[in-house]
């Protein structure tokens, strides 16, 4: 698939933190999947949260981030998001209509709509939990008093680290928020969301990487009234042979993760080459120069 290209500029990226934040995401993953955690180098372990997901047969409550505090006493935290990792989590992407959002603290001048199955993780209740997700993380940040603040997530983790950022844009915290740094994100809200969010949120702030192969960036659809805020950060990978059928390759965030570190070597930050499939180290993935972000 090849998304459209814009006259948008490509922002340049830290390298170092860039890494740290994709493997910070990684880690989330990891701690839902009950495996050892494997953070970033300087950062150690905070807290962690849960968060609901509200479908038809029920819902449950499931592990769903991690707070990672620098170790270097600096007093900066990350807030890492994981993406979709189960059947509840996959039918909440799908939920395509739009519920309207409220900050945490204080008032929006506007309507803002958001997608609900999202909207649903980061702020419903359900069987025996006693906080929503923004609560629980709204307490853990009131517990450690963080200086700076680095949000991230892959997937629907970007959407929901979306939405986290823009809520801490209201708070307290809001002048410790440093970066958004999303993988693979999907689009979050409407015309008012997009509107709202890059009022407070600065683009150079608020960055998103994606693959420009990848299905997920492109969902849910411009059609249906959705829009991409911040800016975009393209790369380019996909399987050497027969890519249509295999979506996860394009998407995984191991994969992501090659490519940035190659590309960090180059002054452009892009990279063309070749790599073993991290769903499949048989396989073979390819990387290419981007095209121009889109808009």
């Amino acid at each position: 698939m090849t998304q459209t290209a814009s006259a948008a500029t490509t922002p340049t990226l830290d390298a170092t933190l860039t890494l740290a934040l994709a493997l910070a995401s990684e880690a989330a993953y990891d701690d839902f999947d009950g495996k050892p955690l494997r953070l970033p180098q300087g950062w150690e372990l905070a807290g962690r949260w849960t968060g609901w997901d509200p479908v038809l047969r029920g819902g449950s409550e499931e592990k769903y981030g991690l707070l990672l505090r620098a170790t270097d006493g600096s007093g900066a935290y990350i807030v890492a998001f994981r993406g979709t990792a189960s059947l509840d989590d996959a039918l909440d992407d799908a939920d395509v209509p739009k519920a309207t959002f409220t900050p945490t603290v204080g008032t929006l001048d506007s309507t803002v709509r958001v997608e609900a199955g999202f909207y649903g993780i980061y702020n419903d209740t359900g069987a025996g939990m006693t906080q929503s997700m923004r609560q629980q993380i709204q307490q853990l940040l009131a517990q450690q008093a963080p200086r700076s603040l680095y949000v991230t997530g892959h997937s629907l983790g970007g959407a929901l680290a979306h939405l986290f950022a823009f809520d801490l844009s209201f708070g307290s915290y809001a002048s410790a928020f440093t970066r958004l740094t999303t993988f693979a994100s999907p689009r979050v809200g409407d015309s008012g969301w997009r509107e709202s969010y890059d009022a407070r949120i600065p683009s150079a702030n608020s960055i998103r990487v994606y693959n420009q192969q990848d299905l997920v960036p492109e969902v849910p659809p411009k059609d249906f009234g959705y829009h991409d805020v911040g800016s975009g950060f393209p790369v380019w990978f996909e399987r050497n042979r027969l890519p249509e059928l295999y979506p996860l390759s394009r998407h995984a965030l191991l994969n992501y993760i090659v490519v940035l570190q190659n590309a960090f070597q180059s002054p452009s930050q892009t990279w063309a080459g070749s790599f073993p499939d991290a769903t499949d180290g048989k396989k073979t993935m390819i990387s290419q120069v981007p095209n121009p972000p889109r808009g």
